[in-house]
């Protein structure tokens, strides 16, 4: 009976050193992942344009594109000139959020949108402190007329792109027009 005791004590000790260790190296992995996130979250959000710089684009041999990394920037350096050498920019809007029709404000679409011009009229104005409250307000109410089967499919989001620009090109802009328009981000909920 006396060695059963002491085999018990004998035990405990150990189990008490083994766990502080791996305490330390559980706080050592959360710590290191929440760094890595922090990061990745703020290193996101310094290094994307502000609603004033949107549209600016990197100057010549700067930027996204040269490196390969996120986004695919390789291929944009192809894109960043047309056949008859005018520079292509794609000035991206604050995000949007509108309720979806018909649903009881229950579902929304929350959107960022690229404009694509070749013209650099088109985005000193599209970029311009005068037209961004005109232009929001278009695509505010464009968006808000929408329903869930508008946005759903494929066709439907093509639909609404060309309507969009159509829309910027005859409604907004004074200047030229917009090429084409990109979702750079589109989530219903």
């Amino acid at each position: 009976m006396s060695e059963k005791p002491a085999a018990e004590g004998g035990e405990k000790p150990q189990g008490k050193k083994k766990s502080p260790l791996l305490l330390i190296i559980i706080g050592g992995v959360v710590l290191g992942g929440a760094g890595v996130g922090g990061y990745l979250v703020l290193g996101r959000s310094s290094n994307a344009a502000s609603p004033d710089q949107a549209g600016h684009g990197p100057k010549e041999g700067e930027g996204h594109g040269s490196s390969g990394g996120h986004g695919g920037g390789g291929k944009d350096d192809n894109k960043s000139a047309t056949a008859d050498g005018k520079r292509i920019q794609v000035i991206t809007l604050k995000p949007i959020i509108v309720n979806l029709k018909g649903t009881q404000a229950r579902r929304f679409l929350k959107v960022s949108i690229g404009l694509e011009t070749d013209n650099p009229e088109v985005a000193k104005e599209l970029t311009s402190d005068d037209l961004k409250t005109q232009l929001n307000d278009f695509l505010i109410e464009k968006l808000f007329d929408l329903d869930i089967n508008d946005v759903d499919s494929a066709e439907g989001r093509g639909r609404l792109k060309r309507n969009i620009m159509e829309g910027i090109n005859s409604d907004v802009l004074r200047t030229g027009g917009v090429k084409r328009v990109y979702f750079a981000e589109f989530v219903v909920n």
